[in-house]
């Protein structure tokens, strides 16, 4: 059975092989370098000052989102949740695993007085802007890196 719930300290080791498929995933990776101690301490940073959620499928953990929420920088009375991490295994893909994940993030965003919730995707992947677009969440920004 497939259960969404947060994070918790037994998972990071989990969290931090996704955060490391996810990175060699994107197609700006070899411009980041990011070591597992990094991943792994952004993971802590994530439970610490946001959230993470994570789809279990009978005691094993298939995806993973982490969000954080802060005032827009122009207009403070305005808080938005920013999805910074999502990731579902690729044998979990097509599953609910991706959906439940993202419901359970606008929930908690709401919860914590959101009214504002951002999505993203690598741009590798149109079934994703598919999925979110059902979801309601409209494109407004792209974001383009560039090694220096």
């Amino acid at each position: 059975m497939l259960t969404i719930r947060r994070a918790t300290i037994d998972d990071v080791e989990v969290l931090t092989h996704m955060s490391r498929q996810f990175h060699n995933f994107a197609p700006h990776a070899a411009m980041i370098n990011a070591t597992d101690t990094e991943l792994e301490a952004a993971i802590h940073a994530l439970m610490e000052h946001g959230c993470v959620f994570v789809a279990d499928l009978g005691g094993v953990v298939v995806a993973m989102l982490g969000a954080i929420i802060n005032p827009i920088w122009f207009c403070p009375r305005v808080k938005m949740a920013h999805e910074l991490a999502w990731w579902v295994n690729e044998d979990a893909r097509g599953s609910r695993a991706a959906i439940l994940l993202v419901k359970a993030y606008e929930a908690w965003a709401k919860e914590q007085g959101a009214t504002v919730a951002t999505m993203s995707d690598l741009m590798v992947n149109t079934t994703v802007e598919r999925m979110l677009t059902r979801m309601g969440f409209q494109a407004s920004e792209r974001t383009y890196a560039k090694e220096l």
